[in-house]
């Protein structure tokens, strides 16, 4: 027993590394894509002159060569295949039935995996639009082809949307109904795209509301913008009025009789200041209006005085 134990030891990672190496050494088959009713042509790995050539398709021969011998096509192959002896392997009118794992074999073939995936899809039509509208919001649907496989989704549109899925959108009613939407649908053979006008997604009636409601919208813009710079100017004018004034001295305008009046009475106090030169004191006791007016004459009396500051500001 131990020395069965020790010998599966021993050959059990013998095992596992020539299993790893044989992974190892094989590759990922390479992947062709062709479209349906058209041609495709499948060749080996290697480039080399072949005295024989198999071709499988998964476990079935598809097409047999031998050198100095005709080839042989079998199954569905008959009479739309071309094989030729440098291995190349031309189906022609492809149909969904032909996709599948392609082999080819050669004793000649020093490449062990020559190995092909081969896909057949259908030439992409225009997708069709669909839309619904739910008082609030719009909802886009593209119906892009009934093989999803390796199928992607675009979407054109000039303003803003939500994916609800690759091949569902969702707008705002807000959005402008007069533009356009495009769905691009693409494989790796093929591309196409249909657009939708917006606008034949919202019944009549509530586009009507919705014009109605932009038509109010800019009424009132029109009417409270306006307003709101009127009143805004006219508050920074009477702003500017309230500084001005607070800067200059408000005089109020004396009528002709006023005037005279007030010259003959300064007349009257400038002779008396004549008079009285000799019998005042110095400049500098002055009061202070007589100072501030510049007056230099000598002042006879303090009623002279209070007449003189009482009559400054009129003249």
């Amino acid at each position: 027993m131990a020395r069965e134990f020790c010998g599966m030891k021993i050959l059990l990672p013998f095992a596992l590394g020539q299993i790893i190496l044989f992974n190892l050494g094989r590759c990922e088959p390479v992947k062709m894509y062709g479209v349906i009713n058209s041609n495709i042509t499948l060749s080996p790995l290697q480039k080399a002159k072949f005295k024989d050539i198999t071709w499988k398709k998964g476990k079935d021969k598809v097409a047999e060569w031998q050198e100095n011998e005709e080839i042989r096509y079998f199954g569905s192959f008959q009479g739309r295949a071309i094989l030729d002896p440098s291995g190349n392997f031309t189906i022609l009118n492809l149909t969904t039935s032909d996709e599948g794992l392609y082999e080819m074999e050669s004793t000649d073939n020093h490449n062990p995996a020559n190995e092909t995936m081969l896909y057949v899809l259908e030439n992409l039509l225009q997708p069709d639009l669909y839309c619904s509208f739910d008082g609030e919001n719009l909802t886009v649907s593209c119906n892009g082809s009934k093989d999803s496989r390796f199928l992607n989704y675009a979407w054109d549109f000039s303003g803003s949307y939500v994916n609800l899925s690759e091949s569902k959108v969702q707008l705002r009613y807000h959005e402008n109904l007069h533009q356009n939407i495009s769905c691009i649908i693409k494989n790796p053979k093929s591309t196409n795209g249909s657009s939708l006008l917006l606008e034949t997604c919202v019944p009549k009636k509530d586009q009507r509301k919705y014009r109605y409601l932009l038509l109010i919208g800019a009424f009132i813009y029109a009417i409270v913008f306006p307003a709101g710079l009127y009143a805004s100017k006219n508050i920074r004018d009477e702003e500017t009025e309230v500084q001005k004034g607070s800067r200059d001295l408000v005089k109020v305008p004396l009528s002709n009789k006023q005037k005279d009046q007030d010259s003959s009475q300064a007349s009257s106090l400038g002779k008396e200041m004549d008079r009285s030169q000799d019998d005042n004191p110095p400049f500098s006791s002055y009061p202070a209006c007589l100072v501030r007016d510049r007056i230099a004459a000598p002042v006879a009396s303090t009623e002279f005085q209070s007449q003189w500051c009482s009559l400054a500001p009129s003249l």
